[in-house]
């Protein structure tokens, strides 16, 4: 993981789904069709917003479905850096790659240039424009999150944030939802989301599902980097190759009901490893599966 969010050096921190019976939640909202219901929890916390806790121990498993990508390639570094990522790519489009999260490392970026690609990167803590630009490779000095304008010291952070919550934005920050972004640079469909962002991928997944574009095709494969604070998560893996992800202490945004929504989307898991440097951290990657159908739906309700 590139160390997105910090001035400081670089920072090594790094599908079905079943619930926990314990699994507890503090709002409750309907989604799918009108016979599928499920019980999720949408918790927005930035600057300004708030909401209620997820309390109490919950679990999820995370189970890849291998067979969604028999063909794949690591692209970029072989270590961290490097993502694993479907080949070919099935859009019958332009092929256009967002890369969130460079700092000093885009062997992910070049690689998708060299077969072709339109690619964008972007990261709000360096200045990258003189060695990243080229014909086909744009960078931009914007963050993922909620759209707007951050002075020193305001941008939102979660765990690890900036070198694990020590630090903050030194220079205003221009963030961005994918949304917003998207209609920006007037992008229809985006080949390949890379999300890399030291804690900032969980409000960004929370809007990626309220807006529906992790259902509908216009994303067609989604790359993320998940980071679980140790004070709140434990991880492990089992023997049929599943991570579980289970919550031991209240968090102030609901992790379980988010992978939950995710899962019943239509973007399936396909392949999940452990951040070299940390096993707090998965790197995640999920194709979008026009012919899944959850038995709950995949839209994820936001509170009113």
């Amino acid at each position: 993981t590139q160390s997105t969010w910090g001035s400081g050096p670089r920072l090594k921190t790094c599908c079905t789904v079943m619930l926990n019976p314990v699994h507890t939640l503090s709002r409750k909202h309907i989604l799918g069709g009108a016979a599928a219901l499920v019980l999720v929890t949408w918790l927005v916390v930035s600057s300004g917003q708030g909401g209620a806790s997820a309390s109490g121990r919950a679990s999820v498993t995370l189970t890849p479905t291998p067979q969604l990508c028999p063909n794949w390639v690591r692209q970029g570094s072989a270590g961290d850096g490097g993502w694993n990522v479907c080949v070919p790519p099935k859009s019958a489009g332009k092929c256009i790659v967002y890369s969130f999260g460079i700092r000093d490392d885009f062997t992910f970026d070049a690689a998708h240039e060299a077969k072709g690609c339109e690619v964008h990167g972007f990261d709000p803590s360096v200045h990258l424009e003189s060695s990243y630009n080229t014909k086909l490779r744009t960078f931009h000095l914007l963050g993922l999150g909620p759209t707007g304008s951050y002075a020193p010291g305001t941008a939102p952070f979660r765990w690890p944030g900036a070198n694990y919550l020590k630090d903050t934005n030194s220079e205003t920050w221009e963030l961005k939802s994918i949304t917003d972004i998207r209609a920006s640079l007037k992008h229809d469909h985006v080949t390949v989301l890379k999300v890399d962002v030291e804690g900032a991928e969980w409000l960004s997944l929370v809007e990626l599902l309220s807006s529906g574009q992790l259902n509908n095709g216009k994303i067609e494969q989604y790359l993320v980097e998940f980071h679980f604070d140790p004070a709140r998560y434990r991880l492990h893996e089992t023997a049929d190759g599943s991570v579980v992800v289970m919550r031991i202490a209240e968090d102030d945004m609901d992790y379980i009901a988010v992978l939950t929504a995710l899962a019943n989307s239509k973007m399936r898991l396909w392949k999940w490893q452990w951040n070299v440097g940390d096993r707090q951290c998965i790197e995640a990657s999920f194709v979008y599966d026009p012919a899944y159908a959850s038995s709950i739906g995949g839209v994820f309700a936001a509170a009113s």
